[in-house]
């Protein structure tokens, strides 16, 4: 079983900076490969 604090330690140890950059990146990756799995103002999903 995991330890999330230990494993999670890495990203507590950032400074704020790096923290912000890291999330931001983490957050925007799955947004930008999203884009392409629909059809604005369709119904449902591209190619399903």
């Amino acid at each position: 079983m995991l330890d999330v604090e230990v494993e999670g330690g890495w990203l507590v140890s950032l400074d704020d900076r790096r923290k912000l950059t890291f999330l931001a990146m983490l957050g925007h990756s799955p947004a930008i490969v999203g884009r392409g799995s629909y059809t604005a103002q369709g119904e449902g999903l591209a190619g399903c």
